[in-house]
């Protein structure tokens, strides 16, 4: 069957108008997902030096107790809820040279030795692996255990030696059942990770 000349182009204008009504349609749903999508924060510690972008979904945390050595911020993420720590740890040098071994190797032992005692017999190692974090090879540590309050939680560590005498640590620690969802603001941090090295305490007279 053929059309008049006038018809077939009035058929094509309004093909390709109908092209750009649903290309304007995607255009903004899409510009409407991106704009929906939460944003990161930034956080940085310029005593510990440490900076990094964290999805807007942490919070931070501060416990009743007097912090522990090392310790650089907590965080608690919600919907669904995890705990984040950064922490740092110096004076690494002296023990590495007395055992004769590298930062890297020095932190891997300590995992292998002591977690299974620090976590009790619930504690179950998944995974040892080294990935490049900050532009350093380090260790990514997984493993699961059963808290104090009968939770059954996923962890992941990062360990990331900065110097001889310094390496820093990432730990995420999730409910088992939210782990995969969760693991994913792991990327954002690792992304966004920078090291300085910790600042020395100001002298006070």
């Amino acid at each position: 069957m053929s059309y008049p000349q006038r018809t077939r182009r009035q058929l094509v204008w309004l093909t390709g108008l109908i092209v750009i009504l649903f290309g304007t349609l995607w255009f903004v749903h899409n510009q409407g997902s991106r704009q929906s999508t939460p944003g990161n924060t930034p956080f940085a510690d310029s005593q510990s030096g440490l900076s990094a972008s964290l999805p807007s979904a942490y919070q931070p945390y501060s416990s009743n107790g007097a912090p522990s050595t090392g310790l650089i911020r907590n965080y608690l993420r919600t919907k669904p809820s995890a705990y984040l720590t950064f922490r740092h740890d110096d004076g690494l040098g002296s023990v590495t040279r007395l055992l004769r071994r590298g930062t890297l190797e020095h932190i891997e032992s300590e995992i292998a030795n002591f977690f299974p005692t620090k976590y009790g017999s619930s504690y179950k190692s998944l995974e040892t692996k080294h990935v490049q974090v900050a532009g350093r090879e380090s260790i990514q540590h997984e493993f699961t255990y059963t808290s104090s309050s009968h939770e059954d939680l996923h962890v992941r560590l990062l360990a990331i030696p900065y110097s001889d005498d310094v390496a820093y640590y990432v730990i995420l620690q999730v409910a088992l059942a939210d782990f995969d969802q969760v693991a994913r603001d792991l990327d954002v941090i690792k992304a966004s990770l920078q090291l300085t090295g910790p600042q020395p305490s100001a002298q006070t007279n």
